[in-house]
């Protein structure tokens, strides 16, 4: 039974093995005769729009805690966190009692001393024209006009203090140093606060600026003035427009990096600080590149390359690639303009085949 079915196995693995040498050969010869059957197009000059990629994150241009500059009690607070605030705008106010009474005082001091030094003036003004007619002597002629100088003097010191009271009245309300929006409030009314303790953050929202960074090969070609575009999680398919504010005129001696800033004008707010961007700067917005289509690119242990079909036999061109634009890359070094690139079949093209092309 064993030796049966042993001669059955023998039988069909040579009946198979008739059939592939039978059929096989004649597929091949086939093909061979013909050629490999595929599809093409030719490659075409198109116009391109160089750029940089980058990643960053934004960034306002101004932030800052806004603290007091004297202490006291918080009276009233005027904005909260999310709120806009516009420069010079309340944010909170202290108790200005104490600073009032201080205001008051500076005043009264300074109209006293200007009062005694007009008196002054007016006994320098007889004393000299009594010493010239000879009815004083030098020394009293120089007694008023030592005690005009002194009183001079004190004019300037109380006008000092009244200046330092005026400001000190005038801190106890506290504004924004610039537009923005309350970032952070760090009191509450009732709350005492010393000089230089934070009352608030504030944050400015239009401009925004973005940080990053262009590989030393490419820094170059970046200027002030070239435009930004960047993509945000946040707003998926939207893009943002800025452009290149600052170049940094050395390189990063560490990353071999050239740091760049670029601004968003942000008008409408929905940019945040601190949203991470990807993004490209448009060093060239008018060239021109050839391109294939994707599919007619193979790549193999980083070399790319494409099958030039003339006169129905394919030849192998390895190929740099540059920008892509949909479907399409463009190619920098390998491939001429109108030159016909197999698109199908590219697995069983080799230098030396003979193709047919779909019509």
């Amino acid at each position: 039974m064993f030796r049966i079915r042993t001669i059955i196995i023998a039988c069909m693995l040579m009946i198979s093995a008739i059939w592939v040498y039978s059929e096989t050969p004649k597929e091949v010869k086939q093909e061979e005769r013909k050629g490999v059957l595929l599809t093409t197009a030719k490659a075409e000059l198109r116009p391109v729009e160089r750029s940089l990629l980058f990643v960053g994150e934004l960034q306002a241009e101004a932030e800052a805690d806004v603290k007091a500059e004297v202490k006291g009690k918080v009276l009233e607070i005027y904005k909260n966190l999310g709120e806009a605030v516009k420069k010079g705008e309340l944010i909170a106010r202290l108790d200005s009692e104490e600073y009032k009474i201080s205001h008051e005082q500076a005043t009264q001091a300074i109209e006293e001393a200007r009062s005694k030094y007009q008196l002054a003036r007016l006994n320098r003004d007889r004393a000299d024209g009594l010493f010239k007619k000879g009815l004083i002597s030098e020394r009293e002629s120089d007694e008023a006009r030592e005690s005009l100088n002194g009183l001079e003097a004190t004019v300037k010191e109380r006008h000092a203090v009244l200046k330092m009271a005026t400001k000190r009245l005038r801190d106890t309300d506290i504004v924004a140093p610039f537009s923005g929006v309350i970032k952070e409030r760090f009191v509450n009314v009732g709350d005492y606060v010393d000089d230089k303790s934070a009352v608030a953050s504030v944050v400015a929202m239009s401009p925004l600026k973005l940080k990053a960074s262009i590989p030393e090969r490419a820094a170059g070609g970046v200027r002030k003035g070239m435009k930004v575009f960047v993509k945000i999680e946040a707003y998926p398919g939207k893009v943002f427009e800025g452009s290149v504010v600052r170049v940094s005129p050395s390189l990063d001696p560490k990353t071999r990096t050239l740091p760049i800033e670029a601004v968003f004008s942000n008008n409408d707010g929905i940019l945040k600080p601190g949203f991470f961007a990807k993004g490209k700067v448009v060093t060239k917005g008018d060239d021109k590149g050839i391109f294939v289509t994707e599919s007619s690119l193979i790549s193999f242990a980083g070399v790319k390359k494409v099958f030039v079909i003339e006169n129905g036999i394919a030849s192998e061109r390895v190929v740099k690639v540059g920008e892509r634009v949909d479907d399409e890359l463009e190619i920098t070094d390998g491939v001429r303009e109108g030159e016909v690139i197999a698109t199908s079949a590219l697995n069983k093209l080799s230098t030396g085949v003979k193709v047919e092309v779909k019509r």
